[in-house]
C-alpha cells in the first residue's frame, strides 16, 4: 500500500506551523522579545522607564548607612542603655538621706544664728528662765519650743520635697535612657527600611512589562493552536484520501484473484 500513499495521500502534512513561537510585543513602557531557537526571552524597558528605575535603585544604595553612621547610632543606643541601668540601680533611700543631710548642712549656719539671736533676746528680756511643763517631767522655754517645732515642720517638708524630687529625677533618667536607646535603634535600622522601600519600588518597575510578556505568550499559543488545527484537518483529509483509494484499489485487485 506504500504506492497508494505516495500516489493518493497528497503532500505530507507540515506540522511546523503548530509549534509554539511566542510573539515579541512592544509598547511605550517597554516590551518582551523571544528567541525560539535559543529558547530564551527577555523583558525590555523603554529608556525613560529604565532611567526611572535606576534612580530608585541608586537612591536605595545612597540611603544605606556608612560605618560611621552605624557607629554613631550604636553609641547613642549604648549611652541610653547605660543611663537606664544607672537610674534603675539607684538606691533612692540612701540618695534621699544624703541629700537631706546636705540641705540641713546648708541651713545650719542660718539656724545657728537664729538660735543665738533667740537666746540673746530671752536673756536680755529676762525670759530665759521661763519654762512650761509638757507633761514629760521637764520644762521648756515656750519660745524655744515653738522655734524648734517650726524648724521640725520645715525639716519634714524639706524631706518630703527631696523625696519627691529624687523620685521624679529617677523617672526622668529612666525615660531619657529609654528615649536615647530608642533613638539609637531608629538611627541604626531606619536607613535600611527606607533603602528597602526605594529598592522595592524600583524593583517593581520591570513588572510594568509583564502584561506584554503574557500577551506575547498568549499570541504565540493562539497561533500554535490554530496551526495545530490546520494540520489536524490536513491529516484527516489525507487519511480520508488514502482510505478511499486504498479500498478501491484493494477491491479491484481481489476481483482478479
Amino acid at each position: 500500500m506504500s504506492f497508494v500513499t505516495k500516489l493518493f495521500g497528497g503532500k505530507k502534512v507540515d506540522t511546523s506551523q503548530a509549534q509554539f513561537q511566542p510573539y515579541s510585543i512592544s509598547s511605550p513602557l517597554g516590551g518582551s522579545s523571544f528567541d525560539a531557537g535559543a529558547k530564551t526571552g527577555k523583558i525590555q524597558l523603554a529608556p525613560e522607564i529604565q532611567q526611572f528605575m535606576d534612580l530608585y535603585l541608586g537612591g536605595a544604595k545612597e540611603l544605606m548607612p556608612s560605618p560611621t553612621d552605624t557607629q554613631f547610632a550604636t553609641d547613642i543606643s549604648g549611652y541610653g542603655q547605660n543611663l537606664f541601668r544607672q537610674a534603675a540601680g539607684t538606691d533612692l533611700n540612701t540618695q534621699i538621706a544624703n541629700e537631706y543631710q546636705t540641705q540641713l548642712g546648708l541651713l545650719q549656719p542660718e539656724r545657728t544664728a537664729e538660735d543665738i539671736r533667740l537666746r540673746e533676746s530671752l536673756y536680755g528680756t529676762g525670759r530665759g528662765g521661763l519654762g512650761v511643763s509638757l507633761g514629760t517631767g521637764g520644762y521648756v522655754n515656750p519660745e524655744q519650743y515653738g522655734a524648734s517645732l517650726a524648724r521640725e515642720n520645715v525639716n519634714a517638708r524639706l524631706l518630703s520635697n527631696i523625696d519627691q524630687l529624687m523620685r521624679d529625677r529617677q523617672i526622668d533618667e529612666l525615660q531619657r535612657g529609654i528615649g536615647l536607646y530608642g533613638m539609637g535603634e531608629e538611627l541604626r535600622y531606619s536607613p535600611y527600611q527606607q533603602s528597602f522601600g526605594l529598592f522595592s519600588q524600583g524593583a517593581s518597575i520591570p513588572g510594568l512589562a509583564d502584561p506584554y510578556l503574557n500577551m506575547g505568550i498568549q499570541a504565540g499559543g493562539a497561533a500554535a493552536t490554530a496551526g495545530a488545527n490546520v494540520a489536524s484537518l490536513q491529516e484527516r483529509q489525507r487519511q480520508s484520501n488514502l482510505g478511499f483509494w486504498g479500498n478501491l484499489i484493494g477491491g479491484g485487485l481481489s476481483a482478479f484473484s
